[in-house]
């Protein structure tokens, strides 16, 4: 190929340009093409990774587990536009009877800084980033899981607190970090079961939540049929 048949002359000034270092929420990675992490080893732990309670814990928690570069502040709000945008382009199925309000309105609160998320995120990012997310409530025993039946290959686990939103994490005995699993992987998920459980025990003796003597699981798809979620809010639409 020759250039001068673009009409690309001697002389020319020519701006190559990387698209892959530009922001926004065109530019942020989707889960298309990821592979399936490694199962974890036998030796290590399940632990809690904090994130910062400044109303924006969820999208922050999506920005750990997506691997989203920069600031806490600047990813966390990157992954607010991304759930507004997504929203805002699928109004028929984020409609006024889905999200309790117009859709424009909700898009408006999304990119809140001071607004929770909750369910209706969690969907978003799981449908837009081709992974299941599995919230656990460590108050009522429960796991919500979204996306599951999609043939996404990661899996990630939060942690839900009524109020705040953290992230699972596997710490290898050899200190190595990893909090994308694959949906095969049963020895990760009955894990981080098995720590929330722990947990669950630990509140329930402290008077923080009624001891439940067994798990209650909802499979939440990617493209919701049904109006259950609770917009604006941390709450998962349940109680215990």
């Amino acid at each position: 190929m020759r250039l001068e048949e673009h009409g690309i002359k001697s002389g020319l000034c020519i701006l190559v340009k990387d698209l892959r270092k530009e922001t926004g929420t065109a530019t942020v990675r989707r889960g298309k093409g990821w592979e399936y992490p490694p199962t974890i080893g036998r030796y290590g732990r399940m632990e809690r990774k904090d994130m910062p309670r400044d109303n924006s814990c969820l999208f922050h928690s999506i920005a750990y587990v997506t691997d989203q570069k920069g600031d806490q502040k600047t990813t966390a709000n990157k992954m607010r536009f991304l759930a507004a945008e997504q929203i805002g382009k699928d109004p028929k199925v984020f409609d006024t009877a889905f999200l309790g309000m117009a859709n424009s309105k909700y898009v408006n609160l999304v990119v809140d800084p001071d607004q929770w998320g909750g369910g209706i995120e969690l969907s978003v990012f799981s449908r837009h980033f081709e992974m299941e997310i599995c919230a656990f409530d460590y108050h009522c025993l429960r796991e919500d899981i979204f996306g599951q039946g999609e043939e996404y290959k990661k899996r990630v686990f939060l942690i839900y607190t009524s109020d705040h939103y953290d992230v699972v994490q596997w710490l290898s005995q050899d200190g190595k970090v990893q909090y994308r699993f694959s949906p095969k992987d049963l020895d990760a998920w009955e894990k981080a079961r098995n720590m929330i459980q722990g947990i669950h025990a630990l509140a329930a003796k402290a008077g923080k939540c009624t001891l439940q003597k067994q798990w209650r699981r909802e499979i939440k798809r990617t493209k919701p049929a049904q109006k259950t979620y609770t917009g604006g809010s941390n709450r998962l639409g349940y109680v215990c």
